[in-house]
């Protein structure tokens, strides 16, 4: 079903979102496809995935190379432009902020 594919999307998305924390595993994390799979999340109709996938690339944003892969996605490129010049009022839109460094 719909609802336990989202509730198994946003787990994972939380776990994912863990590991992103430690900056010593931000190179694993990008080799073994962990990067891509955020980017999928952050576009998914879940909430919970949505805004621990935004968590997730907030913290490998850190790192200029893999925050530059980040914006070069289009939908997350639309996100972050859409909150050009605005207050965040939830925290998906903190998280995106912070990969724009605005």
């Amino acid at each position: 079903s719909r609802a336990a594919d989202a509730g198994v999307q946003g787990e994972g998305a939380e776990a994912l979102s863990g590991m992103t924390q430690h900056k010593a595993l931000h190179g694993r994390i990008i080799q073994q496809g962990g990067l891509a799979a955020l980017l999928a999340l952050v576009h998914g109709s879940g909430e919970r995935a949505r805004v621990a996938a935004a968590k997730g690339l907030s913290h490998l944003a850190t790192s200029d190379e893999a925050r530059r892969v980040i914006l070069q996605d289009r939908g997350v490129a639309r996100l972050v432009a859409s909150l050009r010049g605005t207050q965040p009022s939830d925290s998906f839109s903190v998280y995106l902020k912070l990969i724009a460094r605005e």
